[in-house]
C-alpha cells in the first residue's frame, strides 16, 4: 500500500481556513482555505483523515478474515484517497 502524502490529522476549520490540530489551541500547517455553499461539507472534509484511518482498519480486518471480495470497495476508495488509479 502507498504511503499517505497529505497533512496528517486531526483537522479543524477556523473560519474558512482548515488547519492541522497539533494540540488544543495549537495549529499546525493550513490543510486548505475554502468557501461553502453547504456548510455540513466543512464537516466531512475535517473528518477525512479518521474516515481513512478506520476504512483503512475495517479492510485489514476484512482480509484478515478472509473477506477479500468485500475488501475491494475498501481498496478502491483507500487508493482513490491517495490519489491512485483504482
Amino acid at each position: 500500500m502507498s504511503e499517505k502524502k497529505w497533512t496528517p490529522g486531526p483537522w479543524e476549520w477556523h473560519g474558512d481556513v482548515l488547519w492541522e490540530k497539533l494540540a488544543d489551541d495549537v495549529r499546525g500547517d493550513v490543510v486548505c482555505r475554502a468557501e461553502f455553499e453547504n456548510e455540513h461539507d466543512k464537516d466531512l472534509i475535517a473528518a477525512a483523515p479518521d474516515l481513512y484511518d478506520a476504512l483503512d482498519r475495517a479492510r485489514q480486518k476484512l482480509v484478515g478474515e478472509g473477506f477479500f471480495n468485500a475488501s475491494y470497495d475498501c481498496d478502491a476508495a483507500l487508493a482513490k484517497a491517495r490519489g491512485e488509479s483504482c
